[in-house]
């Protein structure tokens, strides 16, 4: 396999804005695999929080040739046209039509056109659900994403301070996620001190989490960890100070491993 495209860094990005990435890459003619596994990893160096994901990509080797066509056209979906990731009706959808969309029609295979969901994203859609269209495309096409991999979402309850007296600091909040929570686990100085599981609770969607962490003197690297599976993983690091009980600033205790995997600990 090669990657053509597969690594992106964006500077800002607002509150509830989205980033669509387009990256591709290519299976060789000696793949003989069934599926492509790819890891797939998402970080704020800012806020400290990172996902990460292995998606599994089927590989078909069928008779289903792609015949591109020699120019674009424009064809129409209704609302509630469904769109898939591969050409085929046992494909998952990958997205529906909010509303009645003009898009570019730019390959077929078999029973199936491959349309641009704009930026040169593709999708399949079923000959019968399209028309021949005339005026623009539409520029930003009303699409309901079906969004399947979303790791777990970390709420954490914000304390009034990142410094504390004690040997002690709790923490707080929820993890939440479309399909379900399995457990989530909290870890200091790369030793992990608080584990949850969610396997028999009343609602797999979410887990409402209240830790007291011990820390050491000075500077201490916490990491929440939720997890889906053991493939889709949310991370949320921060970090806590411990002062003397009179308010000096004491020297950070030197332990065994690190949080963030450099093997060095911290001083």
């Amino acid at each position: 396999m090669l990657l053509h495209d597969g690594r992106f860094q964006r500077a800002k990005l607002r509150a509830g804005d989205e980033w669509i990435v387009p990256f591709s890459f290519e299976v060789l003619s000696d793949f003989a695999q069934d599926e492509a596994t790819l890891s797939l990893g998402v970080v704020d160096t800012e806020l400290g929080a990172s996902i990460g994901q292995r998606l599994k990509v089927p590989i078909d080797a069928g008779p289903r040739p792609v015949q591109e066509l020699a120019a674009k056209q424009v064809v129409s979906l209704e609302s509630g046209t469904k769109v898939h990731e591969w050409p085929d009706a046992s494909a998952p959808a990958i997205a529906t039509a909010k509303e009645p969309v003009r898009l570019s029609e730019t390959a077929t295979s078999g029973d199936f056109v491959r349309i641009d969901l704009g930026g040169g994203r593709p999708g399949w859609v079923s000959a019968d659900a399209v028309a021949a269209a005339q005026g623009p495309i539409t520029q930003k096409p009303a699409l309901a994403w079906a969004i399947a991999h979303a790791a777990p979402e970390i709420e954490l309850q914000a304390p009034e301070s990142y410094v504390t007296r004690n040997g002690v600091f709790r923490v707080f909040g929820k993890a939440i996620d479309d399909q379900r929570v399995r457990d989530l686990y909290i870890s200091t100085g790369g030793h992990k001190v608080y584990y949850e599981s969610n396997q028999n609770s009343a609602d797999p969607h979410e887990l409402a989490f209240d830790a007291e962490i011990p820390v050491h003197p000075g500077m201490n690297a916490i990491m929440v960890v939720a997890r889906e599976d053991n493939d889709s993983v949310s991370r949320h690091y921060f970090m806590v100070r411990r002062d003397a009980k009179d308010g000096s600033v004491m020297k950070t205790t030197q332990f065994d491993g690190a949080l963030l995997g450099n093997g060095n600990g911290y001083h």
